[in-house]
């Protein structure tokens, strides 16, 4: 009997130290899987949260049920530019200091991923020839609605004097001749022509025009007096004609053919390999004895394809010519260390 309920008393806590095992063991289990999946939910829920306070996009606004997208991008500067970042800030602050600049604005962006930096970004320039871009899109725009408008006939009367003045030129149209609108856009484009860009912008649709600048979130030109604009947002010209979402493909693809054929190799180009295809223009202006020189280019290098642009202020162009190459170059060699 004594046997019996020994053997019982036994079985009864071999139960308990095996409940109590099973028991500390779903305890440990339960412990370690909780936590990561605590910290897992928690990293989805801050990846979440940063997409949405670090990324902006702009919107077409056309309708009130689809709003095409137009431009995004990741707020905070590309982390991995940084040495970049920095040996671009210690060039420009050597020009300023031996007065070669007065000031140096640069964007750059890798066009396949969106990864872009930044310097001097919040100083403000005058375009000058820049602004023939936003003409050329407003032109497009309005073929993409009305095709056959690029064929149609405007008439050069002579070269106009009164506010043209050029300090860069190669081309001329010739007086008393009529050019087709695609003619006229390819002079102004190409040779950075001002008579054809003032036959142009008499013949602009000026809705169409506003409408760019409204669409693309930028401040919109004044109909009397100077346009100031900076880096971050002249960029976005370039970039919505090489993403293709503001004009049809055919019509990004014939402004980017335009830009590919400039005539102007002084600035970025001047110290990067000919053979290697660049969609660029440039603007020139002299206020109040300040010159100024800006251009703006996609290189296409190899298939990673990235945009510079250099914006100046100085004494007189040709030292803002060297110091755009200089830019360039340092900016290639990056590229070409990092692909």
């Amino acid at each position: 009997m004594k046997r019996i309920l020994f053997e019982k008393k036994l079985s009864v806590i071999w139960v308990l130290v095996i409940t109590i095992v099973i028991a500390l063991s779903s305890f440990v289990l339960v412990r370690k899987t909780l936590p990561k999946k605590a910290v897992a939910e928690n990293t989805i829920s801050s990846s979440a949260v940063d997409c949405a306070v670090n990324m902006s996009q702009i919107r077409e606004k056309r309708s009130a049920f689809i709003k095409p997208l137009l431009l995004t991008d990741v707020i905070v500067q590309d982390r991995s530019m940084t040495t970049l970042g920095v040996e671009l800030k210690s060039l420009i602050n050597q020009k300023v200091a031996s007065n070669v600049l007065q000031v140096a604005s640069v964007y750059i962006r890798k066009m396949d991923n969106g990864a872009h930096i930044s310097i001097n970004e919040n100083e403000l320039y005058n375009p000058a020839s820049l602004m023939k871009i936003a003409y050329l899109i407003s032109y497009l725009e309005e073929e993409d609605i009305n095709p056959g408008k690029l064929k149609k006939k405007l008439y050069f009367d002579k070269h106009y004097a009164a506010g043209n003045n050029q300090n860069i030129v190669d081309f001329k149209l010739k007086e008393q001749t009529y050019y087709t609108i695609s003619d006229l856009l390819f002079a102004m484009i190409v040779n950075s022509d001002n008579d054809a860009t003032t036959v142009l912008m008499q013949n602009l649709n000026n809705s169409i025009f506003s409408k760019i600048f409204s669409d693309l979130e930028l401040p919109p030109p004044p109909k009397q007096g100077e346009y100031f604009i900076g880096v971050e947002d002249y960029a976005k010209f370039l970039r919505v004609l090489y993403s293709s979402t503001y004009l049809s493909p055919s019509a990004s693809e014939y402004a980017v053919s335009l830009l590919l054929q400039s005539t102007f190799k002084e600035g970025i180009c001047s110290t990067l390999d000919p053979k290697i295809p660049i969609a660029h223009k440039f603007g020139e202006r002299v206020i109040n004895s300040v010159a100024q020189l800006h251009e703006f280019g996609i290189v296409y290098y190899n298939n990673t394809p990235y945009m510079i642009g250099v914006m100046t202020k100085g004494n007189n162009l040709a030292p803002l010519k060297q110091t755009m190459g200089e830019i360039s170059r340092m900016v290639f060699n990056y590229m070409q260390a990092t692909s």
